[in-house]
């Protein structure tokens, strides 16, 4: 899937719709928009990827601006791991 406008990328996100990703200037800050659609909307769905994705997204984006702010990588369990 390729993306479209101004997308920097856009690939289905398996069962739970498509996944659309932008980066934008404003106010002098680089904004990194994710909008996730196509979610089906039946019970099941709605619980697992409705409020599921909502909580991984939100995690694993903290997690890359932590890592580019050369913080340290929130996944990491083991406090004597480190990368180079």
């Amino acid at each position: 899937m390729r993306p479209e406008n101004d997308e920097f990328l856009r690939f289905i996100f398996g069962k739970a719709g498509v996944v659309r990703l932008k980066i934008k200037e404003k106010l002098d800050e680089t904004i990194l928009e994710l909008k996730q659609e196509n979610i089906p909307t039946d019970e099941e769905s709605r619980y697992n990827f409705h409020v599921g994705c909502k909580t991984g997204w939100t995690f694993y984006l903290l997690n890359l601006k932590s890592i580019l702010l050369d913080g340290p990588d929130l996944r990491n369990k083991n406090s004597e791991l480190q990368l180079d």
